[in-house]
C-alpha cells in the first residue's frame, strides 16, 4: 500500500476499522481503499487530513518535505536526510492533532443518527480522538453545523504556530525537536482545554454575532442549534458559518493561549514557503481559478459553490484522489496470482500494465519471460471470473508486446486490451509509452494503438484541460460495481476519455462515488469550452467494451496497491 514511499518516510495518516486499513492521505492526496468507497465518514475524514495539509501553514510545510521525499528529484545526501529529520519531528508533533480532528470532522460531517452508530467501530485510540473533541465542544453546540465549525476554527489555529517563521528562515536545518506551543498536538489540547472552560462565553458572543448578520441581510433567522434549520439553508448558511468563523477567530487571539503568526506573518510565510517549493521543483498550488462563466438555470446554492475558493480546491483535490487495496489476501480470494507479490521484480516495477481477454476465448496461460521471473505467470482469478495481468518492467512490456506480431512467428491471440498508467501529478504529456516505428528500440509497435487504454495517475481535472488544448475530447462515465471484495459489491465510478490528440483510444480513471461527485463541480466550467463534450457511454464505447473495462478495472485494483 505504501511501497510508493521512501523508507525512511513517517507513514501516512491512515484510519483504521474493525483492523482493516479504509482511508489514507499522504499530504497531497486522500485514498479510499476497497471495502470504504461509499463510506462517507471515511471519504470526511480523509478530507479532514486534507483541509489540514492543504489550508493551515504547518500542515502545508508537512506535506511539501513529504512530497520531496517521496519524489526527491536531484535532492540527496545531507540535504533529503534534513528534510526526512523535520518531517518527522512534524509528523511526530501533530499527529494526534490531525487525528483527533479529522476523526471528529468525519463523524460530524454525516446524518447525526449515522455518526452515533459509527463510533463503535472505531478502535480505541480513534474514540479516544474523537471523545478529546467531543466531550468539549457537544455540551456547548447541540447542532453538528456548529461543532464542526467550532472545531475547524480551533484546529486551523491549533496549526498556525510560530515554527513556520523559524523554519522558513532556514528551511534546509535538521530540526529535531519543537518548542511545546511550536506543536499542534499541545496547542489543540490548550486550545480545547480554555474552550471547555470559557465556551459559554465564546456560544454568546457566537449568538449575537447570528442575530447581527439577519439583521443587516433583512432575513429570517434561525436557532443556531436547529439541525435541519441549517440544512435547509444553503447559500446563506455558508455565508453565516464564514461569519462566526470570523467571530470565533477574533475571540482565540484574544484569549492568547498560546502564540499565533500575525495576519501579515501568516501572508510572508506562505509567500516564502511557496517560493521554497519553487526552489524544490514541487508546485504548491492547492486550487483552480474562481472566475467562472455563468451557467444558465444552474440552481442557486450550485452557483455560489462553483466560485467559492474552499470548496473548488476540495473538488481538484477529490480530482487527483486514489484507491487502493488494503489486504490482497482479502481483495483476491484463491488467487492463484498472489504469489507475484513475493517477487522483487514484480513489486519494484515502474510501470504497470493490464492485459485483458476474454477468459472463454483464452484458455491458456500467459506468461512473460522475457528478462523476468522465470515462470511467472499473468492469469489470476478474481471471485469466478479469470482475468489476464501482467505487473512489468515497461521496456520488458514493449519488447514483448512488439513480439506478439506474426512476422515474428506469433500464432496465438493479440492482447485485446492493454492499460498503462500515465502521467504524474499535473503532467498529462508524461506517457508510459512512446509510439514510433516497430523497429526502434523503446517504442510500442503502431499496430497496439487501437488496443491501448491509459489510465491517467495524476488529477483527472487537470489531465482534461491539458488534453483539450491539443484537440477535441469527448468524456463519459461508467458506474462499475466490482465483486470479489468482500461480502458487498464496491461501488466505482470509471471516468473515460477520448482525446483526438494523444494517442490510444481511451484514457481511464477510477474514483469512489464521493470524490466523483466532489469533482463533478469543476467538470461545470467545461460546458463553456468547445473541445470538450460530455457524451453517454453507449455514444463512446461499444456495449462489449464498457464490459471489457469494467473486468480490467477489477484486474489493476487487484494488482495495484495504489492508483
Amino acid at each position: 500500500m505504501t511501497s510508493h514511499l521512501r523508507s525512511n518516510r513517517f507513514e501516512p495518516f491512515r484510519l483504521v476499522t474493525e483492523g482493516e486499513v479504509v482511508g489514507s492521505h499522504d499530504g497531497s492526496r486522500a485514498t479510499l481503499h476497497l471495502g470504504a468507497l461509499d463510506d462517507e465518514v471515511v471519504y470526511h475524514h480523509e478530507y479532514g487530513h486534507e483541509v489540514l495539509f492543504s489550508r493551515s501553514t504547518d500542515g502545508s510545510i508537512l506535506a511539501l518535505l513529504w512530497r520531496v521525499m517521496d519524489e526527491p528529484g536531484g535532492i540527496r545526501g545531507d540535504e533529503l536526510s534534513a528534510f526526512s529529520i523535520t518531517a518527522d519531528t512534524l509528523a511526530t508533533g501533530s499527529i494526534d492533532a490531525q487525528e483527533t480532528f479529522a476523526t471528529y470532522y468525519g463523524i460530524k460531517l454525516v446524518a447525526p443518527e449515522v455518526g452515533k452508530g459509527y463510533i463503535r467501530h472505531l478502535p480505541a485510540n480513534y474514540k479516544a480522538y474523537y471523545e478529546e473533541a467531543a466531550t468539549v465542544i457537544d455540551p456547548l453546540f447541540a447542532s453538528t453545523f456548529m461543532q464542526v465549525r467550532v472545531a475547524l476554527t480551533l484546529t486551523h489555529f491549533a496549526f498556525d504556530s510560530r515554527f513556520a517563521a523559524r523554519f522558513l528562515r532556514n528551511p534546509r536545518f535538521a530540526y529535531q525537536t519543537q518548542d511545546q506551543d511550536e506543536e499542534p498536538n499541545h496547542r489543540l489540547r490548550a486550545l480545547l482545554s480554555e474552550l471547555g472552560a470559557r465556551g459559554k462565553e465564546l456560544r454568546c458572543q457566537l449568538s449575537d454575532a447570528a442575530k447581527q448578520f439577519f439583521e443587516r441581510r433583512q432575513v429570517t433567522g434561525w436557532n443556531l442549534n436547529d439541525e435541519e434549520a441549517w440544512r435547509d439553508q444553503g447559500t446563506l448558511a455558508n455565508l453565516l458559518d464564514l461569519e462566526l468563523d470570523g467571530v470565533m477567530a477574533s475571540w482565540l487571539r484574544s484569549r492568547r493561549v498560546v502564540p499565533f503568526l500575525t495576519a501579515e506573518e501568516r501572508v510572508k510565510c506562505g509567500k516564502r514557503l511557496i517560493a521554497f517549493a519553487r526552489e524544490l521543483c514541487v508546485d504548491l498550488r492547492q486550487t483552480v481559478g474562481t472566475e467562472v462563466a455563468d451557467i444558465p438555470d444552474l440552481d442557486a446554492a450550485t452557483a455560489h459553490f462553483r466560485r467559492d475558493a474552499a470548496t473548488r480546491a476540495h473538488a481538484w483535490k477529490q480530482a487527483g484522489s486514489f484507491i487502493a487495496n488494503s489486504s490482497i489476501g482479502r481483495t483476491l480470494p484463491g488467487a492463484d496470482g498472489a504469489a507475484l507479490w513475493e517477487i522483487d521484480d514484480y513489486r519494484n516495477a515502474d510501470k504497470l500494465v493490464v492485459i485483458s481477454g476474454d477468459p472463454d476465448d483464452l484458455p491458456d496461460v500467459w506468461t512473460v519471460l522475457r528478462d523476468g521471473p522465470e515462470g511467472a505467470q499473468t492469469n489470476l482469478t478474481l471471485g469466478e471470473r479469470r482475468v489476464f495481468a501482467v505487473h512489468y518492467l515497461r521496456d520488458d512490456v514493449i519488447s514483448w508486446l512488439n513480439q506478439l506480431q506474426p512476422e515474428h512467428g506469433w500464432t496465438g491471440p493479440q492482447p485485446y486490451l492493454i492499460i498503462s498508467p500515465i502521467g504524474s501529478e499535473r503532467k498529462a504529456g508524461n506517457r508510459a509509452f512512446s509510439y514510433g516505428p516497430a523497429v526502434a528500440p523503446g517504442y510500442i509497435d503502431p499496430r497496439h494503438n487501437d488496443r491501448m487504454a491509459l489510465y491517467v495517475m495524476g488529477n483527472w481535472f487537470d489531465f482534461i484541460e491539458a488534453a483539450a488544448q491539443t484537440g477535441s475530447v469527448r468524456l463519459a462515465q461508467i458506474s462499475a460495481d466490482l465483486s470479489g471484495y468482500g461480502e458487498q459489491l464496491q461501488p466505482l465510478v470509471l471516468k473515460v476519455a477520448r482525446c483526438e490528440g494523444f494517442p490510444g483510444p481511451w484514457f481511464l480513471r477510477s474514483f469512489a462515488p464521493q470524490a466523483a461527485a466532489s469533482a463533478a463541480l469543476l467538470e461545470l466550467d467545461w460546458q463553456h469550452n468547445p473541445a470538450i463534450q460530455s457524451v453517454s457511454i453507449s455514444e463512446l464505447l461499444p456495449d462489449e467494451t464498457e464490459e471489457l473495462l469494467k473486468r480490467t478495472m477489477s484486474s489493476i485494483l487487484a494488482l495495484w496497491s495504489r492508483l
